[in-house]
């Protein structure tokens, strides 16, 4: 069968023309109503952050201020620490030369005194020059053989030679030397 279409081209371009009015309206309509959504999410989300950045600033103020307390309690521990070390370490160091001072009068030979005693260390050794005095030309080495077999004197060495005075009238004869050791001593 054949169709034959009576309406005029014209009216025909017309609805034609119509209809994608009105598709392009609807279209329109639609991409307006997706935008303002989209534009409205966006708004809502920079709104919420917005909110979120406040709350969050509070809260870095509030622990920002807990934090410079903890550092300044932190600063004055280390303080306190550091003071309790001292008193420790001096109450550890205050037995140190009554003892070093038994321990080289139990050394020293018989015939052998001290003229000058110095030292420098710390707690966990210490280096004593000593000038002495002897009784005889052989009070050195006397004296050597004392702290070489001390088990807390360690090294001794004589410094410079040994000087030997023959003695005269009203004076004794006797010899002085200066001799260097290392001080170890016991833990405790």
């Amino acid at each position: 069968m054949i169709k034959i279409n009576l309406v005029p081209q014209e009216i025909l371009d017309k609805e034609i023309a119509r209809l994608r009015t009105l598709q392009a309206s609807a279209g329109g309509v639609a991409a307006a109503i997706l935008l303002a959504s989209i534009s409205g999410a966006h708004y809502w989300r920079a709104v919420s952050l917005e909110k979120t950045l406040k709350v969050d600033k509070l809260e870095l103020d509030r622990l920002q201020k807990i934090v410079a307390q903890v550092e300044e309690l932190e600063q004055k521990a280390t303080q306190v620490r550091a003071r309790l070390n001292v008193v420790v370490d001096l109450m550890k160091y205050r037995s140190l030369y009554p003892r070093f001072m038994e321990d080289l009068s139990q050394t020293l030979p018989p015939g052998v005194w001290l003229t000058s005693l110095t030292t420098s260390g710390d707690q966990k050794g210490l280096i004593v020059n000593m000038g002495c005095s002897g009784v005889t030309s052989e009070s050195a080495a006397d004296a050597l053989r004392a702290f070489e077999a001390g088990g807390k004197f360690k090294e001794p060495v004589l410094q410079g030679g040994i000087t030997v005075s023959a003695g005269g009238p009203g004076t004794a004869a006797g010899s002085s030397f200066v001799l260097t050791v290392r001080y170890i001593p016991t833990p405790g």
